[in-house]
């Protein structure tokens, strides 16, 4: 049995000593010839041509995936592979620097100054405003910061019969870098002792310029501290504001302003806003009443400048209205400007023939306070040209102070 296991091995071994052997008489003559190497299958590792083991060579595999090797043997990385360090940056957007800025005006008043400029349609538009005391910037210096729509500025607290300078420019701030415009030139005023219209004691009416005594369908009527009415003037066409569009009965309006007030509510509504009416028409006999109240209870400073002496309210004619809302909890104050509502009114009105009619920093020509809810009917076309041009009826009318 021995001898018979022994040939075989013998005959097994000369058989692949002989394939071997033609085989690479093939490879020398060139000649193509297809060899199927069975799989191996034995526990032991193979060891290749290059001295690896099979477990090696698997390795090596790995740490070439995500490579590729040309015709000519350089290999190429992956695209998804490659470092995003090693990309290109991107170009960035090339913004453009602000215009230099220009100032419109410079409006002195009792201890303040209102500083206005020309407003850049940039929505990154902001702006910078230097105050001081001399033209080099340096004695008491106020910065200020705005953003548009912004136009304009009032500082308070200021010397009387001082000096100031002024500067402004625009910047531009997007992704936390700026871009900064060139300054304005420098503008000086002085501000004024005392205010146009801010007076203690009944002595400090301003001397009528004109007086009206009837109406005549004028709706450019002018009615302030210098153009009055007289205590028998009475609105014409007026109509009765139904109860639902008021905080009280008994309510007038001139019945071209009160169906323009309808349609701009109606407008609201359908983008969940509200807000009612809470004065409108006042006679001669009622704005005495108010005014004394304010002198009483405020003193007299205090009530020039926030209602009108008998004869010199716009409510007179019939005009105009007081509007509020339960999102500032129906405050008739400077809050509503900043409420839905008072937003959506400002930038709305002048398409129903409104306009804010006391508007900020123009005290000193309309004489009174900022009034965000305070609205005067004028028509469409007049209320477009003011609202845009942030301007008041006396500018509008070329009737200041």
């Amino acid at each position: 049995m021995k001898k018979i296991i022994t040939t075989l091995l013998c005959l097994m071994f000369i058989f692949n000593f002989s394939v071997t052997g033609v085989f690479a008489e093939e490879m020398a003559s060139g000649e193509n010839t297809s060899v199927v190497v069975p799989e191996d299958t034995s526990a032991q590792a193979e060891t290749d041509v290059t001295g690896n083991t099979a477990n090696e060579s698997s390795t090596a595999d790995n740490n070439t995936e995500g490579t590729e090797t040309s015709d000519t043997g350089l290999t190429s990385e992956d695209p998804a592979k490659t470092d995003p360090a090693q990309e290109p940056p991107e170009e960035e957007a090339v913004i453009e620097k602000p215009a230099r800025q220009v100032i419109k005006s410079l409006q002195p008043g009792s201890r303040k100054l209102t500083v206005q400029w020309t407003p850049d349609p940039n929505e990154n538009a902001r702006y910078e405003i230097w105050i001081a005391r001399d033209a080099e910037f340096t004695k008491s210096l106020v910065k200020i910061n705005r953003k548009a729509p912004k136009d304009l500025v009032t500082k308070t607290k200021l010397k009387n019969g001082k000096k100031y300078y002024v500067k402004v420019r625009t910047y531009y701030k997007v992704n936390g870098k700026k871009y900064k415009g060139r300054w304005s030139k420098v503008k000086s005023v002085k501000v004024k002792s005392t205010a146009i219209f801010s007076d203690t004691g009944i002595e400090g009416v301003p001397e009528i310029l004109t007086l009206r005594k009837k109406d005549d369908g004028d709706l450019m009527v002018l009615v302030n501290k210098y153009y009055t009415v007289s205590k028998s003037y009475r609105p014409v066409d007026m109509v009765k504001i139904p109860a639902k569009y008021g905080t009280y009965g008994n309510m007038s309006l001139k019945r071209q302003a009160f169906k323009a007030y309808k349609k701009m509510l109606k407008a609201a509504r359908k983008e969940n806003l509200d807000f009612s009416i809470c004065s409108a028409y006042r006679s001669y006999s009622t704005q005495s009443s108010l005014f004394n109240y304010y002198i009483h209870t405020r003193g007299y400073r205090t009530a020039f400048m926030l209602s009108a002496y008998p004869g010199r309210s716009e409510h007179h004619t019939g005009l105009a209205i007081d509007i509020i809302t339960g999102s500032n909890g129906w405050s008739l104050d400077t809050s509503f400007a900043e409420t839905r509502e008072g937003k959506w009114v400002t930038e709305n009105c002048a398409k129903y023939g409104f306009i804010i009619r006391y508007p900020e920093g123009k005290e000193y020509i309309t004489g009174y306070q900022y009034e965000p809810w305070h609205l005067r009917y004028v028509g469409k076309k007049t209320a477009k040209k003011i609202m845009e041009e942030v301007i008041t009826l006396e500018e509008y009318l070329n009737k200041t102070p």
